[in-house]
Formats: C-alpha cells, structure tokens, sequence
C-alpha cells in the first residue's frame, strides 16, 4: 500500500510520499529526473468553467493541475491561480476541510506512478489545523473525525492529461500540525530514533507558523508508560500567521505603484525569495514591509505564549519552530526566546514527514502490543490446559 501524508494549511497543500518494498507502488519521476517523494502547491481549488480546455502535457510543471475528477473539471493549485482562483485568506478553516479531497487527490496523482491495475490504494495521512484536530474529540476523550469518515473507503477517478488512475483511500489517519513536526525532529519516517541526540529532544515546544494559524503544542515523556505524550493543557492555537504579513503589503505597493497587487502576487514574490512583483520591466521590492511586519508576528507570537504559557517557554530545554513562515519569524522570536531553534531540514515539509514517522511508530507500538496480548493468551490457555489435566 502506498503512504500519502498531505499537510494542508491555508495557503499551501504539503505532501509527502512513501512507498514499502514490495508494495508494487512506485514514486514518479519530475521532469529533472528526480522522485516526486514531496510535493508543495496553493491551496486553491475551483470548477474548471472554461469553454476551451487544453489536454496537459503528462509531466506538467510542478503545481500546475487541470484533472478531471469523478467527471468533473477543476483547476487546483497554480492553475486556480492562473485562472482567478483565491485563497479563502480569512475564511480558511472550513475550506481546508471541506475541499481536502481534492488537494489529497491531487497529490496522489502527481506523486506515484499509475498501478499496473489502474488503482492506486493509498493510506492517507492527513494533518490539520490543531483547533480543527482538537474539535474532532467528544467529551469522553474518544476521537472521532467527520473528515476522515468523508473519505475512508471511498474512491475516485481521475485523469489528467494522458494518465488516469482510481485513487482509493483505505485507511484515513488524522493529525495535528505541530504534532508532526515534532516527531519529524526525533524520529526517521521507518519511526525509528534519528540518533541519541535526537530523540533526548522529547520535551519540546514546536511552534508551527502557517499563513493563517499558529499552532503550538507542548511534548514530554510519560514515564510511566514510556510514551511521548501530548501536554494538551499547553497546546493551543492563535488566529495569526503570515497572513497577518502578507495583508498588509498591498497598501505599501499600491503606494509606491498605483497598482492593486492581489495577496497571491505578493506571497509567490515570498515563497520565490525575490520579495519584490513584477511591473512592466522593473521588480519592485517589498522587502521593508515584510521584515516590519514579519517581526509584528513575531511579537505577537512571543506575547500570546507569554500570556498563556511562559512558565514552558521558560523551563522547557527544546523550542523549535517550524511552518512556512519560520523563516521570516524566527529572527526577531529568537531575541525574545533565546532557547528558539529552527528546526531542521526543511521547515514547510517537517510535518508531513513527520506524520509518517508518527503513523509507523503507531504501527509498530501496535505490533507490538498484539504480539504480547496473544503470547499472553497463549500462555494463560496453556495454563489452564495444564490445570484441567
């Protein structure tokens, strides 16, 4: 069975690919001749209303999608983009949720070779917001996820271009952002310890910075069970992100242009490290008002912690920082938190491949444990076999 981990945050789609020898599952290759293990894009999705429609060329470029899905056109990602397509900046919660199958699919499609059966089984892990997780528990600590029940078992057909594939979702496995950064930064995706230093990291604070959530959460080792364990009372998140950034710097162009700049002209001039936008011949830099605005976050990042938690941030040995927008945070954080550590690797895939290391270590937890009860059981029908005697 082929893994799929897909972070989707507000402003981009995440995804990780993992294949097990043996599975009869394989990884595509990009046009550089690369394997396509991950994979970033918008997190934009429309109907594809367009009269005239081009057939793709089969590897087109990366987050660029026209596909077809259960006979229904969309544009997603970069495409979405080109066509019009907005991100719902303010209203991002129920549309990560709602729209999550496409993203998942989307990726699927990209990121693995077409089976030889033409069905793609996948086992998806899927990371969300921390307060969209923490909704999905009852009152009696049971979690239960509406999302995850929306595509467990189901399939879909798509074509894209010259290939076509059901993509199937057998097994549906929900996360929290910050949660798989956290174990990205001491565990291998196999689920296994890093190294000796990594995994003396387990009382860490992450703070996950995305575009329009942050989200913190709070590790320790429960001793007793000798198990990592979520500090839930710690974990939190604040409606505050690189949005808060990104907002604010169309005001500062239209000034020095008189033009409007849309949010998602001025965040490819971030995510491409120019921090500027084209006009006519000429880049025109936004670079003061994303550094000025970049450490107003970072401020209020430090104050929401301080207020809620800053005996933690005080007293935990390991704070480390992670999301899309660590980069432009973390400077002005690390003044403030001076503990703070970028963590390592690349930031904006730390949770997708940390939802990997985190679903093999559940796996191999639960291997283990039904190995036990079934020695167990041996043992006790030995037992009384022995005592009927």
């Amino acid at each position: 069975m082929a893994i799929l981990s897909v972070d989707v945050g507000n402003g981009y789609v995440k995804a990780f690919a993992v294949t097990e020898s043996g599975d009869g599952y394989k990884i595509r290759e990009n046009e550089r001749g690369e394997l396509n293990e991950s994979l970033s894009f918008e997190t934009i999705a429309i109907p594809d209303e367009r009269k005239f429609r081009f057939n793709p060329d089969k590897r087109t470029l990366p987050g660029t999608y026209e596909i077809c899905l259960d006979n229904k056109y969309w544009l997603i990602g970069e495409m979405a983009y080109m066509h019009k397509g907005r991100r719902n900046w303010g209203t991002g919660r129920q549309h990560v949720v709602s729209d999550s199958y496409l993203y998942c699919v989307t990726a699927a499609m990209d990121m693995f070779e077409e089976p030889s059966n033409g069905i793609l089984d996948i086992t998806l892990l899927l990371g969300v917001p921390y307060s969209v997780y923490h909704d999905y528990f009852k009152e009696n600590g049971e979690y239960d996820s509406d999302l995850a029940k929306s595509l467990l078992g189901k399939s879909f057909h798509v074509t894209h271009g010259e290939r076509e594939m059901i993509v199937k979702f057998s097994d549906v496995r929900i996360y929290a952002q910050g949660c798989g950064a956290y174990y990205s930064n001491i565990l291998s995706t196999d689920g296994r310890g890093k190294s000796k230093e990594a995994v003396e990291m387990i009382d860490s604070v992450m703070i996950d910075v995305g575009y329009k959530t942050t989200d913190v959460v709070v590790y320790t080792l429960n001793k007793r069970l000798r198990a990592f364990e979520t500090m839930e009372e710690y974990c939190f998140s604040m409606d505050a992100g690189m949005r808060n950034v990104i907002e604010k710097i169309p005001e500062f162009l239209f000034d020095h242009t008189g033009v409007d700049f849309t949010l998602e002209e001025i965040d490819e001039g971030v995510i491409n490290g120019t921090n500027s936008v084209r006009l006519g011949r000429e880049m025109i830099s936004f670079e003061e008002p994303l550094k000025e605005k970049s450490e107003v976050l970072a401020n209020d990042i430090y104050e929401e912690l301080r207020r809620r938690e800053e005996k933690v941030i005080k007293t935990w040995p390991y704070i480390f920082i992670s999301g899309g927008g660590s980069t432009h945070v973390y400077p002005y954080l690390k003044k403030k938190i001076p503990l703070l550590e970028i963590i390592p690797g690349d930031a904006t895939f730390a949770n997708a491949r940390g939802y990997v290391s985190w679903y093999k270590l559940e796996e191999t937890v639960a291997k283990r444990r039904a190995a036990a009860a079934k020695a167990k059981a041996e043992k006790k029908a030995e037992t009384e076999s022995k005592d009927s005697e």
